[in-house]
C-alpha cells in the first residue's frame, strides 16, 4: 500500500519533540493528541485513558486488503465494545474522503484524518519506498492495541487481512480479562460471552454511528 505524503506547514513538530521517546513499541505510553474524525468528531487521547484502543493505520490509497480489515473490524465491533475497547481507523486522507469511505463501507467506528501525519510519524508507520524510480513515503498498514493505562499492549506491522481482526480481538480480550497467562480453552470460554454480530440495515447502521457508538460509548469532544 503506497501513498505519497507531503507534510503540511502546520505539522506539530513541537508535539513530536515532546514525545521523542515514543516509537509505537510495546510498553511505550501513547502521546497526547487531538484530531478530527468522521461524523464531525474530535478524538482526544486523554479522554480515552480508561478504555482500550485499537488504532488501525491505513493509506489513503485504499487496497482490497485494507477494505477487508475495516469491514472485519466493523463486524467484530460489538465484541470489542463488550470489553470497553474503542476502534479507530487512522489515515492521512482528507476528512471529506474518509467521510465518503465511512458511509460507503457502513462502518460503525470513527476514521481519524491524520492529515499532518502526526500519529503516523509517532508510531513510525511511514516508510521510505521507491515508485517508478522516485523516492516516496508510504504508510505501512499496521494495528496497535493500547491498554487502559495508555501503553502499547501489542503491535502488528505490515499486516495481512486474513484473520487479523480476529487476532486483535482475541488479544484485546485477553488483556481486558487479564487472561494473558491462561490456557487457550479459558480464552475461548471468555470469547463466547461476547454478543453475536447481526448485520444492521443501512438506516440502523448510520443511526448507531450517529448516536450510540460515538456519542454515548466513546468519550470524545465534538466540534
Amino acid at each position: 500500500m503506497t501513498i505519497e505524503i507531503t507534510l503540511e506547514d502546520n505539522f506539530p513538530l513541537n508535539a513530536l519533540l515532546e514525545d521523542a521517546d515514543f516509537s509505537g513499541q510495546v510498553g511505550e505510553t501513547l502521546p497526547s493528541f487531538e484530531l478530527q474524525a468522521t461524523n464531525n468528531k474530535d478524538i482526544h487521547a486523554e479522554k480515552l485513558r480508561d478504555y482500550q484502543i485499537v488504532l488501525f493505520f491505513f493509506s489513503a490509497d485504499v487496497s482490497p486488503g485494507c477494505v477487508q480489515i475495516l469491514q472485519d473490524l466493523a463486524k467484530l465491533q460489538p465484541s470489542f465494545k463488550a470489553i470497553d475497547t474503542v476502534l479507530l481507523g487512522v489515515s492521512p486522507a482528507e476528512l471529506s474522503s474518509l467521510e465518503t469511505m465511512h458511509e460507503h463501507l457502513k462502518l460503525n467506528f470513527p476514521l481519524i484524518a491524520d492529515n499532518t501525519c502526526f500519529l503516523a510519524q509517532s508510531f513510525q508507520v511511514i516508510l521510505q519506498k521507491t515508485l517508478f524510480g522516485e523516492p516516496i513515503q508510504a504508510i505501512q498498514q499496521s494495528t496497535f492495541l493500547i491498554n487502559t493505562q495508555g501503553r502499547v499492549q501489542a503491535a502488528w506491522r505490515d499486516i495481512n487481512a486474513k484473520g487479523h481482526s480476529q487476532e486483535v480481538l482475541e488479544t484485546a480480550h485477553r488483556t481486558a480479562q487479564k487472561l494473558l497467562d491462561q490456557p487457550a480453552e479459558t480464552l475461548a470460554t471468555a470469547l463466547q460471552t461476547s454478543p453475536p454480530y447481526e448485520t444492521p440495515s443501512f438506516e440502523e447502521q448510520m443511526a448507531e454511528v450517529d448516536t450510540q457508538d460515538l456519542d454515548e460509548n466513546i468519550p470524545m469532544g465534538s466540534n
